[in-house]
């Protein structure tokens, strides 16, 4: 018995943070047409920047900039 594998593309999260500086927007969307991505205007004084991603599935992971 055996089932074939069938390919496809998740829908996944992002949800953005800063410390400092503007967010165009807090959250975004990616599917099999591309990346979530947001405009991010960074601050004259240091601050962090970070994004969660998660999928459908329940699975979590970020990364920080600072």
């Amino acid at each position: 018995f055996s089932t074939p594998l069938e390919e496809r593309t998740e829908a996944m999260r992002y949800s953005w943070f800063a410390t400092a500086g503007e967010l165009e927007k807090l959250n975004s969307y990616s599917d099999e047409t591309g990346l979530g991505e947001v405009f991010w205007a960074p601050p004259e004084e240091p601050g962090a920047f970070w994004v969660t991603v998660a999928d459908g599935r329940g699975g979590v992971d970020w990364v920080q900039w600072q």
